[in-house]
């Protein structure tokens, strides 16, 4: 190879014979693979001439042909690339293209058009050619193709909404800021307050509405006055849905609150009354509602589950929002301090604790801090753990056995009102004690008002609400009938048989009419009679000599003595066949195979019977199991409804939403989040169809897919400052249906399942999923697959994905988090411990070094809103045994903080447009909204920049200024009249058969803008959201991306494929440095440090 200086010098002689130069480039390729000197001598004269690039542009077919993967990376980047002026601090400062011409990076991902980006950022980022060759490296070894797909249609221009600030991250906090602060003011000022001493007992008022106690004195008073209060409502569970009682505190008084229709029935029990209130309530009738008057100014309620008590409030059913906030203690216990007590862990140990299980407790002693932290969120645990005090919760049990005729005894009333107000009283304390430490651990704006968002959640209806209990009610009484006379049937059948042929008999063997149905029903599992064993719970019996049975996985034992607890002779002694356990939840013991774990398996077959009467049972079943695990919550719903002058009613819903429900903050209610798709043969599945929009307005709905993917993606990005430069980034934004470059059908090719099953597991494996976790799916998805196949694949999908340890001494990436913005002092916000080893070689390995080194963190935080986690999952709490817990944290909570800036980016542009539109409900990653329906396209079209200005966001954050375009933009969003999954799915079910129910539309952002190209005229002034940041900003670093800093030769090394491959490389680069210290390096770093390899996540 010729050297350098010659090289060059041809290069100036052949300056006016480009194509022969051409030539000679293309005839020399394969050994320009290996100089790289050369290669960086021609990109450094390629920019400042712009001849060059009218070669290249010329001549881009054949540099096509190079099989250099980096030659061809930095041809087209000089193509499409070069920057009319030079870069400073490797970022291009203009770009040469078109407003609309499209725009691709380096590895082919098409990103925002240049009038598109001008709207959101100042500037591109340009990585080092460093970064970018490892970069492509790491996708070349992953088998990943570079190329664009220029497919999509481009989107037509148009003008976004002016940002309010400097950047996108000054935008989000002005207007977040904007949203929170009144109502943030007024809570922090009640927090201060000293509230008065409750009314003694004997000094509550039996007076039908509002009562005021103050200096010794009380009045009747319409409603309560004051801007806060903190309150709690009480009914009688077995009277109705609706308040009987009602009490609340204000910085100045006490309130009372007692039920007109309590007073009534005082004087129905103590006259001729005829009328009975006791009958219940008529929900059209608001007046059994607790008012809080029609008030302009911004109010908050505080209370404990306060969404039970929101929906009990009369001015809270309106499609016009009332400007009333609720505040949630048990959430802001919930993000301060709990968990949620859903895990194996605490269910286990709460199971120790009741039996006194001392062995077991010595044993658990590491998990104790973090269980205690951890209390479920009742107003009486919440208090147990902050302030280490007992409640008397025994008067409760008038509300949930008592009735009226309890509650109108004087002293009775005097005893439930003073325990009501106790409630508000310590309800109170955990408001004081836990808003401050909340504010402090999300500490941004859009933390807060997001929380009041979710909130205000509500629903609406025009079915009869009664009618839809009462079909269901009646359907599956029919149901559960026709399964008892044919259980009647067959116990008939079996009491007939011969004591001699019973004995011979797999299933009646075994009866003792105890526990009948399974065996009644002749139950199979994949063809073979199961067996009910105290040891074991519910297994399969399976001949010794049967051949077909092929699935390689351990058999149950039993102990051989008599002596043994465990011991059970009759199948201990069975020589003529094995038993196998019936997988269960976690690997647990399934104690009974009629629960609604294993409807799939009913519906399959894999359980199944060869009984007709039997097959009938199992199909009413689970007709019934939908009605049967959610009757109760649907009749607890209070519903309020309207009838207008033409007869037509018109009904709304308040869920009782938990804002903050998990340890990731996700919100929770008891039914309609979670609420499950209608299935044709579940009885009254169809509750998500009853919720239908009013005459003249639409349920507008847009599903944030692969959300958390993309972050956990975008994390292994920022490394590179890129998008698209890690593997699996790449495969999520660029793979399409390509077999070898799809995200979810390399997962499946890996794991034998379907695509569909692989996505599942992709999206779960953001939750911080394990070996264990992974071999649980795999045997979940494929039945037949043995328990040691099913670790083999778990363990080579952990190695193509997470990749290899490194386990050089001190190898590790470091959280640094600096105080100031582009500053390298040593003042650290959060100390920063010693971390673990590097993983290195897989799709995923620069996201996971990404993630390990914030969990590493002592208080970590997510990277977008600095959200802190709970005190249970701080280091000294959370041993290495529970490090997922916080790795899921990471990811679940950051889509938190992205559902809650979609939610005030909307409400902004909903206010400052005058967009006739309201949140109505977040439901598994779907926000839906309630809009008139002449303002459908202004509000579609704003989810569509809400969603744009969020992703933008999360980029800027992590120090990347652009946007991939197939993310830019939601795939699309739906119109509909009814609240449904399916635009056009058929809502009828066993119960439900509905009347003119038309299909709905789904648009996507260029259906929008045929229609739609601005939101319209500002209503508001937006210079009344101030623009500079420095005045309103409590905490700078949240204004700043936090860029993960990585030296090239931490990015090299996560990229290489063994460790054998890591020490190569380490000696040849020990070996080139020493050799030439002044030639233009291939990976140009500080000096190397052997024993420590950090990567600091610094503030930029």
């Amino acid at each position: 190879m010729l050297p350098v200086w010659l090289f060059q010098d041809r290069l100036e002689r052949k300056h006016n014979k480009r194509p022969v130069l051409i030539n000679y480039f293309v005839t020399r390729r394969q050994e320009w693979d290996y100089d790289y000197q050369a290669l960086v001598m021609l990109t450094h004269m390629f920019i400042p001439d712009k001849g060059w690039k009218r070669v290249f542009l010329c001549n881009n077919n054949r540099f096509a042909l190079s099989n250099n993967t980096t030659f061809r990376t930095y041809v087209s980047s000089y193509i499409h690339d070069t920057p009319k002026t030079k870069q400073v601090n490797g970022v291009v400062n203009e770009s040469k293209t078109a407003p609309n011409e499209r725009e691709f990076n380096h590895f082919g991902i098409e990103m925002l058009p240049r009038w598109l980006h001008e709207q959101l950022f100042k500037k591109r980022p340009s990585p080092s050619e460093n970064c970018l060759r490892i970069a492509s490296d790491h996708l070349s070894k992953n088998n990943i193709s570079i190329q664009k797909d220029n497919t999509a249609a481009p989107i037509p221009q148009f003008k976004l909404p002016k940002i309010v600030g400097s950047s996108i991250a000054h935008h989000f906090y002005n207007i977040a800021n904007q949203q929170a602060e009144p109502i943030n003011q007024i809570a922090r000022e009640f927090s201060k307050s000293n509230i008065l001493e409750v009314p003694k007992r004997g000094q509550w008022q039996f007076r039908a509405g509002w009562t005021k106690y103050y200096n010794d004195k009380n009045e009747p008073v319409e409603y309560p006055e004051e801007e806060s209060l903190c309150f709690d409502v009480e009914t009688m569970v077995r009277d109705s849905n609706f308040p009987v009682i009602a009490c609340a505190v204000s910085s100045t008084a006490w309130y009372s609150w007692v039920s007109p229709r309590l007073i009534e029935y005082l004087k129905y029990r103590t006259s001729n009354d005829s009328f009975d209130p006791s009958r219940g309530c008529s929900p059209s009738l608001t007046e059994h509602l607790i008012p809080l008057g029609e008030n302009d100014r911004p109010r908050i309620i505080v209370g404990h589950s306060v969404g039970y008590d929101r929906a009990r409030i009369k001015e809270m059913y309106s499609l016009t929002s009332p400007n009333i906030h609720f505040l949630d203690t048990a959430a802001l216990h919930i993000a301060v301090t709990g968990l949620c007590k859903t895990c194996p862990s605490w269910i286990k140990t709460d199971k120790m604790w009741e039996t006194y299980d001392t062995n077991q407790l010595l044993h658990s002693k590491d998990f104790h801090a973090l269980y205690d932290l951890s209390l479920i969120s009742s107003l009486r645990e919440v208090y147990l753990c902050h302030f280490s005090g007992e409640l008397d919760k025994l008067p409760r049990n008038v509300f949930v056995d008592g009735s009226l005729d309890d509650l109108i005894v004087e002293d009775t009333f005097q005893e439930l009102m003073s325990y009501c107000a106790k409630d508000v009283t310590v309800t109170y304390k955990v408001f004081q004690k836990l808003l401050p430490k909340y504010l402090i651990k999300y500490p941004h704006p859009a933390s807060f008002v997001g929380m009041m968002h979710i909130s205000d959640t509500f629903l609406t209806t025009k079915s009869d609400w009664n009618k839809y209990i009462n079909n269901a009610d009646i359907i599956y009484k029919e149901q559960m009938d026709t399964i008892e006379r044919m259980f009647q049937q067959l116990a008939d059948e079996a009491v007939k048989i011969h004591p001699s042929h019973a004995m011979n008999d797999p299933w009646l063997q075994q009866l003792d009419w105890t526990r009948i149905a399974p065996i009644l029903l002749r139950l199979k599992w994949k063809g073979y009679p199961v067996y009910y064993t105290n040891a074991f719970g519910w297994t399969y019996r399976v001949p010794i000599n049967d051949s077909t049975f092929k699935e390689q996985i351990s058999p149950c034992t039993w102990p051989a003595s008599s002596l043994s607890p465990s011991y059970e002779p009759k199948y201990a002694k069975d020589t003529a066949g094995r038993y196998y356990r019936i997988p269960y939840h976690e690997g647990l013991k399934c104690s009974s195979l009629l629960s609604r774990y294993f409807l799939s398996e009913i519906e399959s077959g894999t359980l199944s019977s060869d009984s007709s009467t039997a097959k009938s049972i199992l199909r009413a079943y689970a007709s019934c199991s939908y009605w049967k695990m959610n009757e109760e919550r649907i009749k607890s719903t209070v519903i309020v409804y309207d009838t207008k002058s033409d007869g037509m009613k018109s009904g709304m819903i308040l869920p009782m939403v938990k804002p903050l429900a998990t340890v990731t903050r996700r919100p929770k209610d008891y039914l309609w989040m979670s609420a499950n798709e209608l299935h044709k043969e579940r009885i009254g599945s169809e509750l998500k169809a009853l919720i239908q929009s009013p005459d003249g307005y639409k349920i507008i709905g847009a599903r944030l897919s692969s959300l958390e993917l993309w972050i956990y993606g975008l994390l292994g990005d920022a490394q590179f400052g890129i998008h698209g430069a890690s593997a699996m980034s790449w495969m999520l934004l660029q793979g399409g249906t390509s077999v070898t470059s799809n995200l979810h059908t390399r997962t499946a090719n890996i794991m034998d399942i379907s695509d569909r099953q692989a996505e599942v597991i992709n999206n779960a494996r953001t939750f911080g999923s394990d070996e264990t976790f992974l071999t649980q799916m795999i045997k979940k998805y494929n039945k037949k697959i043995s328990e040691g196949k099913a670790k083999s694949l778990a363990k080579k999908f952990i190695k193509h994905t997470i990749g290899l340890k490194w386990n050089a001494a001190n190898a590790q990436m470091n959280v640094q988090w600096l105080s100031q913005p582009n500053s390298q002092s040593s003042t650290k916000l959060r100390s920063t411990p010693k971390g673990s080893g590097l993983v290195f070689g897989g799709s995923e390995s620069y996201t996971v070094n990404t993630l390990n080194s914030i969990i590493r963190s002592s208080e970590l935080c997510t990277p977008f809103l600095g959200s802190c986690p709970t005190e249970a999952l701080n280091h000294s709490c959370v041993k290495k045994d529970h490090v997922s817990l916080r790795l899921n944290w990471i990811i679940q909570s950051s889509s938190v903080d992205y559902i809650h800036l979609m939610l005030v980016a909307m409400k902004y542009l909903i206010d400052t447009y005058d967009i006739k539109a309201r949140f109505m409900l977040l439901s598994q990653d779907e926000l839906k909204y309630l809009v008139k329906e002449e303002d459908s396209y202004r509000a579609a079209l704003a989810l569509q920049v809400s969603h744009l200005w969020t992703r933008a966001l999360f980029s800027y954050m992590l120090g990347i200024e652009d946007l991939p375009l197939n993310v830019a933009f939601l795939s699309s969003i739906d119109f509909d009249s009814v609240l449904r999954n399916d635009i056009g799915a058929n809502c009828s079910t066993l119960s439900y058969v509905p009347v003119n129910t038309p299909n709905g539309i789904s648009v996507s952002i260029h259906d929008i803008l045929q229609h739609q190209t601005s939101l319209g005229r500002s209503v508001h002034r937006q210079n009344n959201i101030s623009a500079d940041p420095d005045i309103i900003a409590q905490d700078e670093s949240l204004l700043h991306p936090k860029k993960p800093l990585v030296n090239d030769l931490v990015l090299k090394i996560q990229s290489l494929s063994s460790a054998r491959e890591i020490e190569t490389f380490l000696n040849q680069h020990n070996i080139n440095k020493k050799a030439n210290k002044h030639a233009p390096a291939f990976i140009n770093i500080a000096p190397l440090v052997t024993k420590n390899l950090n990567c600091n996540f610094l503030t930029s």
